[in-house]
């Protein structure tokens, strides 16, 4: 069977433009603003995006942050975006509001499957072939989970058109595509995920590596097309050039995102606990992928169940991974169509080792890791890594629809496209009954139907689609193509509705973003705020609060915030500590203080001695002991010394203060002291 394929650029604008047009109507209800991003979106990125906007528009770049847990270096947050040239162009075109924030998200999202697009045809893929496994990228389990995780997205974004840019590095021998990968890589990490950056640069190291230990086809160009030429000879990627496109890609990638991760190594420690690795266990057993959750393969529905009785330690978002069920044939059919390429079982083997890295707590991989890789010491959420088990499969059905778009398509033996249809059909249907036997599913039966109706209809389609590739007269193997994109479209749109991870339609709170919008506050400058603070956009004792206060330039004491730190969080906790730093009246003024270690136990201490005299002491300790706090729990040299210092402290007492000037950077006050002091 040959399916020809077009070489001009004309199919492959169409495929983009397909490819929109499908994301589009999934989310139409973002683009006409009849819902809001849910979770930690709307709660946390979404606002950020309007502060960094504002920032923006104003021609400034965001550094601290005054109006967010009592102040907070964000630049150095990597998550926030605040030094992101892609989050700052588009908030300052789009300003600080939802509709803007919308704008970022959607575009954020939308990148990753034009990646594959771009990625296809510089694997010799064909247009359509490009358009399935897009479509399948675009609504994977993986990127529709973590819709709400705007920097998660953000990171994985880049790592198509990065793959894209060191293969072509590794395939020429050039420069400039080295530097371009690292600077792709360098991108993804400042507004991203930290450990989704990380995992770019060890599954691009993996790729690297697979192009220099096994060979890849080389096609001899011949009059009428050169890409559906016979292959004539085998190529590898010497060590020498794999060498220095990796080093090239990781020195100019660092370069790039260092002003972020340097001041989040050098700002965040001791403001955040976060600048320190995490603890073993948690590093590896925090939001591992439950082995069950691998049936999700089979269904985006499957992936959508609540996990309190299927997977109780794996996230909702962060459950499936599903990838297309059109994906997983063309990548099962990659592997039978060319057994003995080891680059196609390379890519198989990257991809199950992304999975067992996935399922943390089911196997020692992420240990070792942890052990091995110092930087992953920093970031929980094992699942992450089945962002590239996705991918690394989207690649093998780039490379099957190459084989079937290629003179040599016809000598692929029949059995090799229906076999693993009729596998996987079998498989999916048993997972699918048995898996949700075992849920509890309470979103009613419609929601039911419509995984029953993807699931028969896809594989079905999947099922007959095999048959009359095999066997099917040339007319009909000329339907192929279309009839691809088409299921794959049908189950994009379907894996993007099932899922409750991207959106919340509740008009409640679509209006209450529309009210947050029409109170937004473009300006920087808190002066005319005077020193009022509150203590949380929402009640400061709920479990989450949002950061909703900064569209309307409104300090508080609690919001929400990567950058955690334990003696915050206990502060908020603590009612009478929490009064103090609150309101107008938020000024303490002291004519002695004691000089302490910044540790568990004085804080502890201080607590105690606060709440017995309603009222409390000034404590102050040298710069340099931030960067030496210890782990939480760790007792220090000095801790019954500073205790008794504490207890033996006299109380301070509200000062009032007149507000000369309240800027980001910068806060002046006049204040009339009762005596020299602190």
């Amino acid at each position: 069977m040959r399916i020809r394929r077009g070489q001009r650029l004309a199919p492959w604008l169409v495929a983009a433009a397909g490819l929109l047009l499908v994301f589009l109507v999934a989310n139409f209800r973002q683009v006409a603003g009849r819902a809001t991003p849910i979770w930690d979106a709307d709660l946390g990125f979404a606002p950020y995006y309007t502060l960094v906007a504002d920032y923006a528009r104003a021609g400034r770049l965001l550094l601290w942050n005054p109006w967010t847990n009592a102040g907070s270096p964000d630049f150095a947050d990597p998550q926030v975006g605040a030094l992101s040239p892609v989050v700052v162009a588009i908030g300052a075109a789009t300003g600080g509001h939802l509709a803007g924030f919308r704008v970022y998200w959607l575009f954020m999202w939308f990148l990753a499957g034009f990646g594959i697009l771009v990625l296809g045809r510089h694997l010799q893929a064909p247009a359509w072939g490009a358009s399935v496994a897009a479509a399948g990228f675009l609504f994977s389990g993986f990127l529709v989970g973590h819709a709400e995780h705007t920097s998660w997205l953000y990171s994985f974004a880049w790592f198509p058109l990065m793959i894209w840019r060191l293969d072509e590095a590794l395939r020429s021998g050039r420069w400039r595509p080295c530097f371009e990968a690292g600077a792709l890589w360098g991108l993804s990490g400042v507004a991203g995920y930290p450990g989704v950056t990380c995992a770019n640069g060890i599954f691009a190291l993996l790729w690297a590596a697979g192009r220099w230990i096994c060979p890849w086809p080389v096609r001899e160009a011949t009059a009428t097309s050169p890409e559906d030429s016979p292959t004539k000879t085998m190529a590898f990627a010497s060590l020498a050039r794999t060498l220095r496109s990796i080093t090239i890609l990781f020195i100019v990638g660092i370069l790039v995102m260092s002003p972020t991760y340097l001041g989040f190594l050098v700002e965040g420690r001791g403001f955040s606990d976060r600048a320190d690795p995490l603890p073993r266990e948690e590093a590896i057993g925090s939001n591992a992928l439950h082995p069950l959750a691998l049936t999700t393969v089979f269904s985006p529905y499957l992936g959508s169940l609540p996990p309190r009785t299927l997977w109780p330690y794996t996230d909702l978002s962060s459950a499936s991974i599903y990838m297309g069920a059109v994906v997983l044939w063309l990548a099962m059919v990659s592997l039978l169509a060319r057994p003995r390429e080891r680059w196609r079982w390379w890519l198989l083997g990257v991809a199950v080792l992304a999975t067992g890295l996935s399922l943390g707590r089911s196997l020692p991989l992420r240990g070792w890791l942890y052990d091995l890789v110092p930087p992953t010491r920093y970031f929980r959420h094992a699942t992450l890594f089945r962002a590239y088990t996705i991918f690394y499969f989207t690649t093998l059905a780039l490379i099957a629809t190459a084989d079937l778009a290629s003179e040599r398509a016809s000598t692929i033996r029949r059995w090799r496209f229906t076999v693993p249809a009729a596998v996987l059909a079998i498989a999916a249907v048993v997972s699918f009954y048995v898996v949700r036997s075992m849920a509890i599913d309470d979103s009613g039966p419609i929601r039911v139907f419509r995984g029953q109706a993807l699931l028969w209809g896809i594989w079905l389609g999947i099922l007959t689609i095999s048959i009359v590739v095999g066997w099917g007269t040339a007319g009909a193997r000329a339907t192929v193509p279309a009839a691809l994109v088409f299921l794959a479209a049908l189950d994009a749109l379907a894996a993007q509705r099932l899922p409750l991870t991207i959106e919340d339609r509740n008009p409640a709170l679509v209006d209450a973003w529309r009210q947050v919008d029409a109170k937004h506050d473009a300006r920087l400058d808190l002066t005319s705020g005077g020193t009022y603070r509150a203590a949380a956009v929402e009640d400061p004792d709920a479990d989450w609060v949002s950061n909703k206060n900064l569209p309307v330039k409104s300090p508080v004491l609690r919001g929400y915030s990567g950058f955690s730190n334990r003696f915050h969080e206990a502060w908020v906790k603590d009612r009478f500590l929490r009064s103090t730093a609150i309101g107008d009246s938020r000024f303490w003024f002291a004519r002695e203080v004691g000089r302490v270690v910044p540790s568990d136990a004085s804080f502890k201490a201080f607590a105690r001695r606060s709440n017995s005299l309603h009222a409390i002491s000034l404590l102050i300790h040298a710069p340099g002991a931030m960067m030496q706090i210890s782990r939480a729990g760790e007792p220090t040299p000095t801790d019954a010394t500073d205790r008794a210092v504490i207890e033996a402290l006299p109380p301070a007492e509200r000062i009032p203060v007149s507000v000369v000037r309240y800027r980001s950077e910068e806060l002046s006050f006049e204040v009339m002291t009762p005596s020299e002091g602190w």
